[in-house]
């Protein structure tokens, strides 16, 4: 690359980077049920400068340690308490491991494979939705991420502070998610070790010594061992009963039944997660060309099988769990696709990857086109009716044919310029799809389900909790199931009167001894309504702000 052209891919990473994850990073409410949890744990540790035991309208949290809940609450005395604060540690996180991909990716592999490794991160959409909300998963992946950039700086022969370094970020990660953030590192790190020194055990022993264990493990030990300390001095028995033994060891073995989900789950989770470049990374991953960095592309395939092949054996599954490898498969992408578009020949891979991209978005884009039976035989097979809340069905399908077809779009120009032998145009089609996939999502989208699904039962709760709040008076959220903690959020500076339930309630069940805000869907209001002493005060979309003037007896 000339260095007019370095300029105009730098300028325009920066460009795509700012507008995948931050253009209108506040515009919609929170999402239920993650991000709501943690920001409501950032929330109270703003509001009470509690940095120890992470709570919820006044309940104690430990399902996961306080690292994002930390970076949320400094977010907010920066911007203040708002959805934008909330999701600017995730967005940050986001940004500045797509330029230390950047950066990593020119360095060992050239500087076109290092633009197309950052592009192709920044552009999948895992990485959009994880870049976009509060959850954990953006912070440990940087935190793994530049834990293994540190042990490849080390193995390359860099200084000693390197191997500092990547005990510092295993810390961090220990501290944004818990056992992973050390155990990714140290067993991708420890296999590299052993397979590219081929058991050669002096000179394993010589790699690990090169990590300075002894001194990394004391760093690490000083970084990520007070905070567990002071909440297990500060809770007790319930703290390790929750944190350890079911957020750990349980959600493994398949404790968190709701997130149970078969072995092959993370197959199609990828495929989708890292569209369009996912159907090209098998091609990238089974090649056998012989290299200058072979060993380099080796740590990178042992990086991705760790943490597909751990989460795909946990019993506990989420679409997000494997973002960890996805800095790997773009660095591993970015390096073979770069020299495919050297190879005039070896193009045969290119075009079949793309085709069956291709094939796969056209048939998803079909399925939104023609809903209707696919609505149909959902409902028969479930033998209910398909409901989609307040969302009107044409809306919300021809926004996902509008979203699903950016993607056909950039996928078939690509395709077609893979055919003519022009890669590097090809390359920037498939770039472009996904700019304009990433556009539609978040100028249309995302303004849609907040209008029709977020921002009403939110701005009811915020009506209800400034009420209850100046009344000094109890306020029930009947807002689930599902559960929705972002309720919480809503409500007033250091409010702890509302109490959410969860489950059908009968309004003979709903025995309240003094005057009681209550927010519920319009279906649980009506009955609520033909009580006594019961009056609606305002509803949006499908909610309803409800009062009861009921008090005790005798006063």
């Amino acid at each position: 690359m000339n260095k007019r052209t370095k300029w105009v891919f730098a300028i325009g990473l920066l460009v795509t980077c700012t507008m995948v994850f931050f253009w209108k990073l506040g515009s919609n409410g929170l999402w239920d049920l993650d991000e709501a949890l943690y920001a409501n744990c950032a929330r109270t540790i703003y509001l009470t400068h509690d940095y120890v035991t992470p709570r919820i309208n006044g309940v104690a949290f430990y399902e996961k340690p306080p690292l994002v809940y930390w970076l949320a609450a400094v977010s907010f005395k920066i911007t203040g308490m708002n959805e934008w604060g909330v999701r600017f540690p995730s967005a940050m996180a986001s940004l500045i491991l797509t330029l230390l991909i950047w950066r990593v990716g020119t360095h060992r592999f050239g500087d076109r494979a290092g633009y197309i490794a950052a592009f192709s991160f920044a552009l999948c959409p895992l990485v959009f939705g994880s870049a976009r909300q509060l959850t954990t998963d953006a912070t440990l992946n940087i935190c793994i991420s530049s834990a293994l950039f540190s042990y490849w700086k080390v193995r390359a022969g860099g200084r000693i502070w390197w191997a500092y370094c990547f005990w510092l970020f295993c810390a961090l990660g220990v501290l944004a998610k818990g056992a992973p953030g050390l155990a990714f590192p140290v067993i991708i790190a420890t296999t590299h070790l052993l397979i590219s020194e081929k058991g050669r055990w002096r000179s394993v022993l010589h790699g690990i010594w090169s990590m300075h264990p002894l001194t990394g493990l004391a760093l690490f030990t000083v970084v990520a061992l007070p905070w567990h300390i002071a909440a297990y001095q500060a809770n007790g028995r319930p703290f390790w009963d929750e944190y350890i033994i079911r957020q750990h060891i349980g959600r493994f073995h398949g404790g968190d039944t709701a997130h149970r989900a078969p072995f092959w789950f993370y197959f199609p989770g990828l495929l989708l997660g890292f569209f369009p470049w996912s159907f090209l990374l098998p091609a990238a991953m089974m090649d056998r060309t012989p290299i200058s960095h072979s060993n380099d592309r080796l740590l990178l395939l042992i990086w991705i099988i760790v943490v597909f092949a751990a989460f795909s054996a946990s019993g506990s599954k989420l679409i997000s769990y494997i973002l960890p490898l996805y800095p790997a498969a773009a660095l591993l992408l970015g390096d073979w696709l770069s020299r495919r578009m050297d190879d005039g020949l070896e193009r045969r891979s290119l075009i079949v990857g793309t085709a069956v991209a291709l094939v796969i978005a056209v048939i998803l884009m079909l399925i939104s086109i023609f809903h209707d039976p696919l609505l149909h035989l959902i409902a028969e097979r479930t033998h209910r009716s398909v409901n989609l809340g307040s969302v009107p069905i044409a809306d919300l399908f021809g926004w996902i044919t509008r979203l699903i077809g950016s993607a056909v779009l950039g996928t078939a120009v690509a395709l077609i310029l893979f055919v003519k032998k022009k890669p590097d145009k090809a390359a920037i089609c498939l770039g472009l799809g996904m700019v304009a996939f990433m556009f539609v999502a978040i100028g249309e989208g995302l303004p849609l389900l907040n209008r029709t699904i977020i921002s009403p039962v939110q701005a009811l709760v915020g009506e209800g909790g400034k009420l209850a709040n100046q009344n000094y008076q109890p306020f029930i959220l009947m807002a689930g199931p599902p559960r929705r903690p972002s309720l919480l959020f809503y409500l007033p500076a250091n409010y702890y009167g509302a109490t959410e339930q969860i489950g059908t309630i009968n309004p003979s069940d709903l025995k309240l001894s003094s005057p009681t805000y209550i927010l519920t869907d319009k279906n649980k209001a009506q009955p609520l309504l033909l009580s006594s002493g019961v009056h609606l005060i305002d509803s949006k979309g499908g909610w309803a702000l409800l009062y009861s003037d009921v008090r005790p007896t005798g006063r």
